[in-house]
């Protein structure tokens, strides 16, 4: 299969891109209110590098948690479906670079399944699974 580009989408497709897109510009601004509409409450997810599954509770306290922030990011769609115009399975990498409560920045860089159920012409998450990759410093604060 490989990597899909943007202009190799359909309409719906993109549609389902935009709202991952939409996500992570809200993490970016820190208005978790939009996330939180947008998680279903059945929400399932599953980090890799977690020995269980999680649940929305842990989903939105982890988004929202003030130890990092999101400072940028880009986000490489590598393939959409869209079954019967109600669930999206959205695969993707992304790159992106957080900074901690020391202003250390961080590069990352990992890889995400997130599934969508579409209710009301609005696609709510309803489950991921993934990873990063690798963590990176690559601005540490002075400690003058």
């Amino acid at each position: 299969m490989g990597h899909q580009t943007i202009n190799d989408l359909t309409t719906e497709e993109q549609v389902l891109w935009q709202r991952v897109d939409e996500l992570w510009k809200c993490s970016l601004k820190g208005d978790f209110r939009l996330i939180r509409q947008a998680i279903h409450p059945q929400y399932a997810g599953w980090d890799a590098n977690s020995v269980v599954p999680h649940d929305r509770t842990y989903a939105i306290k982890s988004i929202i948690d003030k130890s990092s922030k999101l400072v940028e990011y880009r986000l490489f769609p590598l393939r959409i479906t869209i079954c019967e115009n109600q669930v999206g399975i959205v695969n993707y990498r992304y790159n992106a670079r957080i900074r901690d409560q020391q202003q250390n920045v961080r590069a990352i860089k990992g890889r995400w399944t997130e599934i969508f159920y579409k209710k009301d012409q609005s696609w709510l998450l309803i489950g991921v699974h993934g990873e990063p990759e690798s963590v990176k410093v690559i601005n540490a604060a002075s400690i003058y």
